[in-house]
């Protein structure tokens, strides 16, 4: 088991798609992190203390788990599926069985696809709709993203025509 963790990228090929598949597996700096997180809380919520009544108590796990919402969605692992066709982009991410997403995007509705440069959430693949923004495969590389952006463009030339390769 490595430290941080691994993830593990497979490209399949169909006739009529491309399916990219991401899965993260949890390394052991996130199994102690996860051990401190709920000592912490059992910590705040089961030590007397004159200072702070319940309900301070319960704002303060609340604090806790919202600034531990992106660590958490790396500790658990999980699976990222990106499915494109000629004519749309379909993503599925799963974090064990606790929950899944899915979204879609029509393949004439996508305005730009690539690594994620914003920062704004996590490093990765994204790709941007009209309506839609989707960080479809996160925690890649900007190589592992570009080459499959790449991929996908070269293999479905009606997703963005014009787009700048």
């Amino acid at each position: 088991m490595r430290a941080r963790g691994s993830r593990e990228l497979t490209t399949i090929e169909l006739p009529d798609e491309l399916r990219f598949t991401v899965i993260w597996h949890v390394g052991w700096i996130a199994w102690i992190y996860r051990i401190l997180l709920l000592a912490f809380l059992a910590f705040i919520l089961f030590t007397p203390s004159p200072h702070f009544s319940w309900w301070q108590r319960l704002a303060l796990v609340f604090v806790a788990v919202l600034a531990s919402y992106r660590p958490l969605l790396w500790l658990r692992g999980g699976t990222s599926t990106l499915r494109v066709t000629s004519s749309e982009v379909l993503v599925t991410t799963s974090l064990g069985k606790l929950w899944s997403t899915r979204a879609t995007i029509p393949a004439d509705e996508v305005m730009w696809l690539g690594f994620n440069e914003t920062g704004q959430d996590m490093e990765g693949l994204r790709i941007e709709g009209l309506e839609t923004d989707i960080d479809a495969l996160p925690l890649l590389t900007r190589e592992q993203a570009e080459a499959i952006a790449d991929t996908i463009l070269r293999r479905f030339p009606n997703i963005r025509p014009d787009f700048p390769r």
